[in-house]
């Protein structure tokens, strides 16, 4: 065996042994690493001429790194030699490859994406554009849209408002200048072209995800145009591990060649050749782990939960508590069925004294329940969406019956923990935060002459003094604009609040959602979609839309969720095998052992000066569809 540090080969310390670890990166992240590996340096010029006297106390850490290659008979390692220790009679470094090498190796650490160049809209005056044109499809070259949207904190404020006439839409004339969603695609490879890295996102490109809109905006009377300004205060290398995690795939970033590609984890699984392992050592095979409060590390076990967040929508989109062990629950097999035993109904009767009308909403519940219960008071189910409903009230609406004035509940069909993560969060469950969250999307409704449809609902924080206010577009103030408030300058408002940790953003998150160009609701204001079906607000119309941001949970209709198209393990047992081979496999593929799968998690083989020995030990979790 030889170990090759900067090109040249290094003397290995006399009856020297180490370790080499593989792992699959889908448990922890990582690919291949060592623990300390020696080189003698007293009185060994050929070291010496590799490392240099870097005993010296003054040396910078980041110059204790040495590209390396362990070169065995059969294979060969390529990675980086990390030093850790150093004496005047020998060094001790770490080796790594692969992702692990990339962590040690990472320029992007101190590099913030609020803080890059990524670019503006390239129209902000409502008057270059139509509605129409602003809304189009990353399909047809858009990189952003202008959809319409409220800031929370000044909800009377119109951005990228629209009217209807005539079968055309245009654009309200409160609006101020207009504020754009970029596709979240575009916005990865302006941070790729910004970092001065070329980039390979054709699998991206070429799945339903590359319809994902960043929704995070800022009000166009800020005028902040840009993107960058609009994005969390994120690293480069957060914001690719972040989505990583999101989109369930993998950016490989090669920091030599200045390049990254893009693949999605399925799909490299899906490419990989399964291993079969015969020379099982029997003595070896017995450890197995059923815990009941298992630590499985591998990402599809956990707990995946988009982060909680504080918008009005967010307790009905994620409400995993309330629907455990729920049982008032009325159950359809399609939702065409449950939008018809449901919706509104209105019986009229005329009689000696007037007009009679009468009006009903919901179902009634099934046998066991009070024949005056129906299903507004409680949970309605369509199987083939995999979805739960409630009735959520958006206001009143007025009718006439026998000459009296009655006010009834005006209801939408709200769906329910569509993005919950399908568990009651206890210690005992490993948990993993997902930091791209589902946008708030939420009905306009006051009364029928004040209705604009649902739209987005975002609330970007703001500095000192910052507040919406017109501007030379015909922009209008928020009713909350108090003009008696000190509004100081960026660099004294900056100063007054002191230092902070970080850097600092109007949104801490960001949010998304879908959008391909189709108008949910024609008519009334376009929103983008989160799941794979629409119910419109009258109940008139629903929709397949095949996307979705569910992360547990199948339809026909939709996208499966990316975490379920990973291979699905038995984590409560955990097996140990040592198996005879020449090679390392790949500990990523699925292995076949004793006429069962499994899913691999690391292998361990130890080196000497003599190589590597044949004895390789390895941690595996049987696939739910165990049999060969």
């Amino acid at each position: 065996m030889k170990i090759l540090v900067d090109g040249k080969e290094a003397v290995l310390k006399q009856g020297l042994s180490f370790e080499y670890t593989a792992e699959n990166r889908l448990f922890l992240g990582r690919d291949g690493y060592t623990l300390s590996i020696a080189f003698p340096m007293k009185e060994c010029d050929q070291n010496v001429a590799i490392f240099g006297h870097i005993e010296r106390l003054d040396v910078a850490k980041d110059t204790l790194k040495f590209e390396c290659a362990i070169i065995d008979s059969r294979f060969s390692l390529f990675g980086t030699l990390s030093i850790v220790k150093v004496s005047d009679v020998e060094i001790e470094g770490q080796f790594a490859e692969g992702r692990c090498e990339q962590t040690i190796n990472n320029p992007f650490e101190e590099t913030y994406i609020n803080e890059l160049d990524l670019g503006t809209p390239s129209v902000l005056d409502k008057s270059a554009i139509t509605p129409r044109s602003a809304w189009k499809s990353i399909d047809t070259g858009a990189e952003s849209v202008a959809l319409p949207w409220v800031n929370e904190n000044y909800a009377d404020v119109a951005n990228n408002w629209v009217t209807f006439e005539n079968d055309t839409y245009s654009w309200d004339a409160k609006n101020g200048r207009l504020s754009w969603q970029p596709y979240l695609i575009v916005i990865a490879k302006r941070i790729c072209d910004a970092i001065d890295y070329s980039y390979d996102f054709a699998e991206w490109e070429n799945s339903v995800y590359r319809h994902l809109i960043i929704c995070n905006t800022l009000p166009g009377s800020w005028f902040q145009p840009s993107y960058a300004k609009a994005l969390p205060s994120w690293t480069v290398s957060e914001f690719f591990e972040k989505l990583e995690l999101f989109l369930m795939c993998e950016f490989e970033f090669d920091h030599k060649a200045h390049s990254v590609k893009m693949r999605f984890s399925k799909n490299i699984l899906a490419d990989l050749n399964e291993e079969c392992i015969e020379d099982v050592v029997d003595s070896y095979n017995v450890d197995v782990s059923t815990a009941e409060d298992t630590n499985c590390d591998y990402i599809a076990s956990k707990r995946l939960a988009y982060k909680e967040c504080s918008h009005a929508m967010w307790n009905y989109y994620s409400c995993d508590w309330f629907l455990n062990g729920y049982k008032h629950i009325k159950r359809y097999a399609t939702l065409s069925e449950l939008i018809e035993a449901n919706k509104r109904r209105d019986t009229v009767r005329d009689t000696p004294s007037g007009e009679l009308r009468r009006v009903f909403w919901g179902d009634s519940m099934p046998d066991g329940y009070d024949i005056r219960l129906t299903t507004v008071q409680f949970v309605v189910y369509a199987e083939n969406v995999d979805c739960h409903f409630v009735f959520r009230s958006i206001g009143t609406e007025k009718y006439t019956s026998q000459g009296r004035t009655h006010y009834t509940q005006k209801y939408i069909l709200q769906p329910i923990n569509l993005f919950g993560s399908g568990y009651v969060e206890d210690e005992n469950t490993q948990s993993e935060e997902i930091d791209f969250v589902p946008v708030c999307i939420m009905d306009t409704y006051i009364s029928e002459s004040d209705d604009k449809g649902w739209m987005m609902f975002l609330t970007p924080s703001s500095s000192d003094g910052v507040y919406d206010e017109d501007d030379d577009t015909g922009g209008s103030r928020g009713s909350r604009y108090d003009a008696s408030v000190i509004s100081q300058p960026g660099p004294s408002s900056s100063i007054s609040k002191g230092a902070k940790e970080g850097k600092s953003a109007y949104y801490d998150e960001i949010y998304v959602a879908f959008w391909d160009g189709y108008i949910i609701e024609y008519g009334k204001a376009p929103y983008p979609i989160l799941d794979n079906f629409v119910v419109s607000q009258d109940w008139k119309e629903h929709r397949w839309s095949g996307f979705s941001m569910r992360l547990h949970g199948n339809t026909k209709y939709g996208t499966t969720p990316l975490v379920e198209s990973l291979p699905q393990i038995d984590a409560k047992q955990k097996f140990k095998f040592s198996w005879l081979s020449d090679t390392i496999p790949n500990p990523r593929a699925i292995f076949h052992i004793k006429g069962k799968r499994y899913l691999c998690e690391k292998i361990t083989a130890t080196f000497t000066e003599d190589g590597m020995s044949q004895l390789l030990k390895g941690e595996f979790y049987p696939l739910l569809d165990t049999e060969v």
